[in-house]
Order: C-alpha cells, then structure tokens, then sequence
C-alpha cells in the first residue's frame, strides 16, 4: 500500500473515537434468515471442498511430472529413486517432453501457492517455534 492511501494519525483516531461510539459488535446478528442460515451453514464445508480441490489439484500434478520423469528416464525410474544422485537429464528429453516439464513445474508453483493460501498459518507456531530455541527471523 502507497502513502496515498496510509491512515494518518488523526484519521485512526477518529474512526476509533467512531467505533467506539457506535459499537459495531452490538448490532452484530449473524444471518436472519432461515435462507441466509443455510448458507451459512455451509461456510466451513465450502471451505473444506476448497482446500480438498487444491491439495488433489497438487497431488494430480506430482504425478504427472514423476510419470514424465519415469517417461524420460525409461527404465532407470527405479533406480533414481534409490539414488538420489541419479536426476532427470534434459538433455535426454525431447523437445515435448522439455516443455510438459516446463508447463508442470509452473503449474506446481501456482498450485502450491493457491493451496498454501486456503491453510492459515498457525498463529501459536512462532511462538512455540521460540520458546524452543528456534530462531524464526532467518530465511532457511
């Protein structure tokens, strides 16, 4: 967010002077009709298929690209399970093959992140992650 459109000292406090006398939270209902309960109702199973799809979505996708390694790697798929050392050569793939990888590793990154987005955080976790000793500020 710009500066054009940051709350000034003066503005944050008179929308909390606003708050405050009007008291939101007490008007505050919830849905009234027997319609908008419904709906309600089933908040948190929209919520439960959303996050079902994104993970199936992911796992749909790795095994698309494990089918294509084992494509590319023909017999050895195996093997380079076993090994890690042994990777997929693109050298080895043909020019299709080269661009479904591709495609598959752009698609994984957008799945994951969709995915990543549905599941919060756990609020706790840094704090937990703290009192036993484990810095949280430094990037892995």
């Amino acid at each position: 967010m710009g500066t054009k459109g940051a709350w000034t000292p003066e503005r944050r406090a008179k929308q909390a002077e606003t708050i405050r006398r009007t008291k939101p939270w007490e008007h505050s209902t919830g849905p009234r009709t027997e319609a908008g309960k419904q709906t309600s109702s089933r908040n948190a199973v929209s919520m439960y298929v959303k996050r079902r799809r994104a993970v199936l979505a992911v796992g749909k996708n790795f095994r698309a690209m494990f089918a294509l390694h084992g494509e590319i790697l023909g017999s050895r798929l195996g093997e380079s399970l076993l090994n890690p050392k042994l990777s997929v050569n693109m050298r080895n793939a043909t020019e299709d093959q080269q661009d479904r990888y591709v495609d598959l590793l752009w698609d994984g990154q957008e799945l994951m992140a969709a995915a990543l987005s549905l599941f919060p955080c756990d609020p706790c976790a840094d704090q937990c992650l703290e009192a036993n000793g484990t810095d949280t500020t430094s990037d892995p």
